[in-house]
């Protein structure tokens, strides 16, 4: 019987362009947004502790009236949860597994985190990875999602697949365990090379676009990751803003029911 080939990837709006490419069943995708690129990564993905970060990071746009929704992105989390248990067991009944990878700090430290759960029952793992850029009319394009990508063109990726061995997956298995060691705050690609990092380390990025001078939170987060396109996501510089916030080094001029739409500035 031929196996199944179990696809992968590390966050619900990656998964939505590869789905529809319709290259295999919806029922083989496993999406796996634990967001190991930060916070403490000793406690377990089934913990109250990752859940609660993932719910509280992913919930910082919603309105104040929002309780409902957070039910519902705790609910997903649970969900997602159980999938990688039913990955697991997929797997050790000799399933095979493609992961669909990009250069964010997000989807390194998801496919970490997987060959070490993985690496006793896994002979070979294909890697899928997402092309630094894209050429479109004579534009070029840095690429740091998946979700950046047509269906089409994400299909087209799977003629450059890599299948790596059993010692390439315990070699990121060995990766995953240095960076359990350190466990830092914050995870980051630092020319290429998946590192243990301070909580601050971006700021320098969230320094350029905030000043004396009122901006809209939104449109200061889209400057940051529009002139910076290294797989940070949104909800990390609106964690930051609401640290500073709380410092009292950032204040809002114009609040708002949506933190998004609220105007800020340098205290």
């Amino acid at each position: 019987m031929t196996a199944i080939m179990l696809e992968v990837v590390f966050s619900e709006s990656e998964a939505c362009g590869l789905m529809e490419a319709k290259f295999t069943d919806k029922a083989n995708f496993f999406v796996l947004p634990f967001w190991l690129d930060v916070g403490n990564i000793k406690e377990s993905i089934a913990s109250s502790y990752r859940q609660n970060l993932v719910v509280q990071l992913s919930a910082q746009n919603l309105p104040k009236q929002k309780q409902a929704l957070i039910q519902s992105f705790e609910k997903d989390y649970k969900k997602a949860v159980k999938d990688f248990q039913q990955l697991k067991q997929l797997v050790q009944s000799g399933e095979e597994v493609r992961v669909w990878v990009s250069s964010a700090p997000y989807a390194l430290c998801g496919l970490y985190h997987l060959c070490n759960e993985l690496a006793d029952d896994l002979e070979r793992l294909t890697i899928v990875s997402l092309p630094t850029y894209m050429v479109d009319k004579s534009i070029t394009y840095d690429l740091v999602s998946w979700g950046e990508l047509s269906p089409e063109r994400c299909l087209a990726c799977l003629n450059s697949a890599e299948v790596v061995a059993k010692e390439v997956i315990r070699y990121y298995q060995e990766k995953w365990q240095d960076l359990l060691m350190t466990n830092t705050a914050l995870r980051a690609n630092v020319n290429g090379q998946l590192m243990s990092v301070n909580e601050d380390f971006y700021d320098f990025i969230l320094w350029q676009f905030i000043s004396h001078k009122p901006v809209k939170q939104a449109f200061a987060i889209g400057q940051m990751m529009g002139c910076y396109p290294i797989g940070v996501v949104d909800y990390w510089f609106a964690k930051r803003i609401e640290d500073y916030i709380a410092k009292g080094w950032i204040q809002i001029v114009e609040d708002s029911e949506l933190k998004y739409a609220r105007t800020i500035c340098l205290a």
